[in-house]
């Protein structure tokens, strides 16, 4: 409390009303300060209250913010992490294709070079067989009789393979044995097939 000092001016023979009404001037004054006190505490008490309020409205408001957030950030890794699952599983499922892909390559390479192994034996068996065919031709082919003689056997026994080919009608007569110019023909045919030289036959007169 504040000292306050009071100069009241004394007059004789009043002695006791001087200090009776400083009593009350001293009860006045007290009381008017008490109240302003208690009423400026009292206005911080309410500002006080008031500022907590408003600090606890803050939270709060802070709060659920907080909380829509965590929501959301919880709702967005679910999200996520169900899309990387998806790609995962994506992912896998295209390496597997990948691989099985190879395989089939590999497999389809293994296939084509098994092929391409046959073809080449293949080729090398037909350059040998026909190797042994031209020798046997060229053997046979020096004196008149093997000549004949692979004439009629080309004749009789490949008169239909030769009826698919482009000389039917030499084929046909061939088979009907009517022309004896149809051997020579014959002979000429496969000579030239063979890559041989032989003399082209004459023509006969009817």
């Amino acid at each position: 409390m504040e000292n306050i000092e009071i100069s009241i001016p004394m007059k004789e023979g009043s002695a006791a009303k001087v200090e009776k009404k400083d009593k009350s001037a001293l009860e006045e004054l007290l009381e008017r300060l008490l109240k302003e006190k208690t009423s400026e505490l009292e206005y911080r008490v309410v500002m006080m209250e008031n500022n907590v309020l408003q600090l606890r409205k803050d939270f709060s408001e802070v709060k659920a913010k907080q909380e829509v957030i965590d929501r959301e950030s919880e709702e967005l890794f679910k999200e996520s992490f169900k899309k990387l699952n998806e790609f995962t599983d994506k992912l896998n499922l295209i390496s597997s294709e990948i691989s099985s892909i190879e395989g089939k390559v590999s497999s389809e390479d293994e296939r084509v070079s098994l092929l391409k192994e046959q073809e080449r034996k293949s080729i090398k068996e037909l350059k040998k067989m026909e190797r042994k065919v031209i020798r046997y031709l060229r053997k046979h082919f020096e004196s008149k009789k093997a000549r004949e003689k692979l004439v009629r056997a080309v004749t009789f026994k490949a008169g239909r393979k030769l009826r698919k080919t482009k000389f039917p009608v030499i084929a046909k007569a061939a088979e009907k044995k009517v022309l004896k110019n149809v051997k020579r023909k014959v002979k000429v045919i496969a000579g030239k097939k063979m890559g041989l030289s032989v003399k082209k036959p004459r023509k006969v007169k009817r």
